[in-house]
């Protein structure tokens, strides 16, 4: 008697793209919606257009330069703890841009780089662990699953700014 798969178990790893899929909404998505608050923080602040918009680019190349490093943590370590430590540094950075010039002796600019860079730092978990988690659980529909997952940044695009 051959033993056969049961079909009509529910698989976890669509738990796994599910978190996946909010850690997206939530990281990639506050992230992608710098250019909604843009102009306002610009003219509140008094800065120009290419001030503003390196604190974006301070981001991004953090992001990108520190991707490798996450990966390599998530090997050690696993995912859990580097999704949530960079998670806890996201929040760190964007509780941080709420107080913006409220720490004496730093000018707000500076502090706004700062602040962007610990964003920056946080968002570095948000592709390479996400992904190779997702990865390991799916042999057939890692395709499926790993499309689902990054439908999360366009998500939060739409969902962050309100």
């Amino acid at each position: 008697m051959a033993l056969t798969a049961d079909k009509s178990r529910f698989f976890y790893g669509w738990i796994v793209v599910l978190a996946g899929l909010v850690i997206w909404i939530l990281s990639v998505g506050h992230y992608y919606t710098f250019g909604v608050f843009f102009k306002p923080v610009s003219a509140d602040f008094g800065w120009n257009r290419t001030v503003t918009s390196l604190a974006s680019s301070i981001t991004i190349f953090t992001s990108g330069i520190l991707g490798f490093m996450t990966g390599t943590l998530t090997d050690k370590y696993g995912p859990r703890k580097v999704v949530a430590g960079s998670g806890l540094l996201m929040a760190i950075g964007y509780f941080l841009l709420s107080r913006l010039g409220m720490i004496p002796g730093i000018p707000p600019l500076l502090q706004f780089y700062l602040f962007y860079l610990i964003v920056g730092i946080g968002m570095s978990a948000a592709s390479a662990p996400l992904t190779a988690t997702v990865s390991r659980w799916f042999h057939e529909k890692r395709g499926q699953a790993l499309g689902l997952m990054t439908v999360g940044g366009g998500l939060g695009q739409f969902l962050m700014p309100p």
